[in-house]
């Protein structure tokens, strides 16, 4: 799957991000956030350091989860 085609299928969508974070000034502090955004092109805009970095935990549209290999496919 492509970007394009996850963007496409999830145009018209309420997005759900949960972010990780790590905390490096008082150790190693791991915690994790959930952000919404009106739509996919928001989000990605929003995290896409955080996609490619890997601390997107979950991405959700309209509550449903995004499948593992959808999320994979928006960092290609």
């Amino acid at each position: 799957m492509r970007p394009a085609d996850v963007i496409a299928k999830y145009a018209s969508a309420e997005i759900g991000v949960l972010l990780q974070h790590r905390d490096k000034h008082a150790g190693d502090i791991d915690s994790a956030y959930w952000v919404e955004y009106p739509s996919i092109e928001h989000a990605i805009e929003a995290v896409a350091d955080d996609l490619f970095d890997g601390r997107v935990e979950k991405m959700t549209a309209n509550g449903e989860v995004l499948p593992d290999a959808e999320l994979a496919a928006l960092t290609e």
